[in-house]
This record gives C-alpha cells, sequence and structure tokens, in this order.
C-alpha cells in the first residue's frame, strides 16, 4: 500500500527544487529525487513524470517488479535495492541514462 502522506511530502520536496515543465507534462529535475520505501509497485504510480534528473534517483525499499515510468536519464547515482525483482545493472542501463552509478 502507498503510504500517500509520505508521497505528497516528497512531491513537495521536488517542488523546492529547480523543476521544468516539458510540453509533453515531464518533468526535468535539479536536485535529488527521492520515492524510496513509499510502497509503490510501479513508478507509473507517482503522481509527477520525471524525464531527466540532475541529481540522484533512489526508488529503493518499494514494491517494484519494473522499470516503466522511470526517468530516462539520471546524472548522479540510481538506487533500486531492496526491491521484490532483483534488477541488474544491464537492466538499469537498457532503460535509464545512468552518469553515476547504478545500486541494484
Amino acid at each position: 500500500m502507498i503510504n500517500k502522506e509520505l508521497l505528497a511530502s516528497r512531491i513537495e520536496e521536488i517542488k523546492m527544487l529547480k523543476i521544468v515543465k516539458l510540453p509533453d507534462g515531464r518533468f526535468d529535475v535539479w536536485g535529488d529525487v527521492d520515492f524510496s520505501c513509499l510502497g509503490l509497485t510501479s513508478l507509473k504510480e507517482l503522481p509527477i513524470k520525471i524525464r531527466r534528473v540532475h541529481g540522484k534517483f533512489d526508488c529503493s525499499g518499494n514494491q517494484l517488479t519494473s522499470l516503466e515510468g522511470a526517468a530516462q536519464w539520471i546524472a548522479r547515482n540510481f538506487y533500486i535495492i531492496n526491491n521484490p525483482k532483483k534488477f541488474t545493472e544491464e537492466e538499469v542501463l537498457s532503460i535509464v541514462k545512468v552518469e553515476g552509478d547504478v545500486f541494484v
């Protein structure tokens, strides 16, 4: 079950960063994005769709079994540990361009 209160708090944190809304409705974010430990079963459940993260992206500790809905590009590290599916670095890099390290 999604922790809606914590998710709302994390969205408010993102809104305090520099964000640019794109014509297709997605966002580019300058700063770190933390969607860890929210009970998400899919990144598509997020109320904000992110294209690029100029920082780190953390979606660890959820119930993810797919990378569908992930950002396309991440400037720093990508964290996806402690999910039911044990993702591989190759899986992540086939979908997301990560300039830093991938933690699976």
